[in-house]
């Protein structure tokens, strides 16, 4: 029986390219490592790689398939009974996969998965250049909450937090918990002023939240946030982006706490624009550049 005909959403040609190229180096990185181990070519095997993707028919996957000639890619169709062990392999990984990677207090990534899809983001920006924004947060006064309350007390603000993350960041945006009271949002696409409204929008939902003491006393807590942005730039590291969105927050801290301070990183042929324009207007009011 011919395969059923779905109409699926065209990819545009950009996530098109970015798909089949990304393809493309997966196949050649395993085709190099398997000569670096066998460089003789004997004994070669046949090796599936599969990635289980939920939430598409069978249908859909072949008609995907056809367009892009994604033939070579094995799909199973998990969802009839004679895949029933397979589907609930599936279900094992996904479980699995959420216990290792996610935060077991709060549920979001950890530390180890924000820096990873940061560093995927950094080398996306190198085919595709975009704005990027991070930014840190810092929960105020939550050792405070600890002393007075009970650790109890604190983690309520932390998981409250987490799920006020998850509302309001965007389908691909990241949001994590880096250790302590810390956590992360990285916000691909957006430059420094939506990126500060995002996460000013987070704050003011946050520092609504009403919380209530073992002995019925009742507070709110917020926190400060640092936004470092790039734009069109793919030159720093995660450790430059980090760092510039910590200052950022270190400057939020020390001003007062709840409030959002951001910060854009220039590229050094920014940097070198700004400083021979700043010498021109020098020049131009006092007649003489700047010593």
């Amino acid at each position: 029986m011919p395969n059923k005909k779905v109409n699926i959403p065209e990819l545009p040609p950009d996530s098109a390219d970015g798909l089949l190229q990304d393809i493309d180096v997966l196949h050649n990185a395993i085709l190099s490592a398997s000569e670096e181990a066998n460089p003789s070519g004997e004994n070669g095997g046949l090796l599936a790689i599969v990635r289980l993707l939920g939430g598409i028919s069978k249908e859909q996957w072949d008609s995907l398939a056809e367009r892009y000639h994604l033939d070579q890619w094995l799909a199973i169709d998990l969802s009839t009974p004679s895949t029933r062990e397979m589907a609930l392999l599936y279900k094992n990984m996904q479980d699995l996969a959420s216990r290792k990677g996610n935060d077991e207090l709060t549920g979001l990534p950890t530390r180890e998965i924000f820096m990873r899809n940061l560093q995927l983001e950094l080398e996306r920006l190198k085919r595709q250049p975009a704005d990027l924004s991070v930014a840190s947060l810092d929960v105020d006064g939550i050792r405070q909450i600890n002393s007075k309350w009970g650790h109890n007390m604190g983690d309520e603000a932390l998981k409250r937090l987490a799920r006020d993350l998850m509302d309001t960041k965007r389908v691909y945006d990241t949001a994590a918990r880096m250790g302590g009271e810390k956590f992360a949002l990285l916000l691909p696409g957006a430059g420094l002023n939506r990126a500060k409204a995002i996460v000013q929008r987070l704050l003011n939902e946050f520092r609504q939240n009403k919380f209530s003491s073992p002995s019925g006393e009742e507070f709110s807590v917020t926190f400060s946030a640092g936004i470092a942005t790039l734009s069109n730039d793919s030159a720093h590291s995660c450790e430059q982006i980090m760092e510039a969105a910590e200052k950022a927050l270190k400057q939020a801290k020390e001003t007062g706490c709840n409030k959002v301070v951001a910060t854009q990183i220039l590229i050094e042929d920014e940097i070198r624009r700004s400083m021979v324009h700043s010498d021109e207007k020098h020049f131009l009011f006092f007649g003489k550049h700047k010593g």
